[in-house]
């Protein structure tokens, strides 16, 4: 499966989810697919992870490529920590936080 399909076909999957309303583009997921290739990227922070559409895409992606890749992320919204458990399909791949501050170095 190419990145874009990839990119393409989890927006759909997202787009008819409860929260969808501020999830990343279609575009959007498929540039951060193409930045973490290029970049060899290995460590995500993503601040406000929402309903899971950019990290559920990015670990798909990391799994597919055999490209391991840290995923740390910040959310405190009830609603959005209960979407990502059953949205972001290696949810217990991201390292959680609350608050940016709590994250160590």
């Amino acid at each position: 499966m190419k990145d874009s399909n990839l990119a393409e076909k989890n927006y759909k999957r997202f787009c008819g989810l409860e929260g969808s309303e501020y999830i990343a583009s279609e575009f959007a997921l498929e540039t951060i697919l193409k930045i973490i290739k290029i970049f060899k990227v290995h460590t995500i922070l993503e601040l406000g992870l929402g309903i899971g559409s950019i990290s559920d895409t990015v670990l798909k992606y990391s799994k597919k490529a055999n490209h391991t890749i840290g995923y740390v992320g910040t959310e405190k919204n009830d609603f959005c920590l209960n979407a990502l458990k059953s949205n972001v399909l290696d949810f217990d791949k991201i390292e959680l936080y609350a608050e940016l501050n709590q994250i160590k170095n």
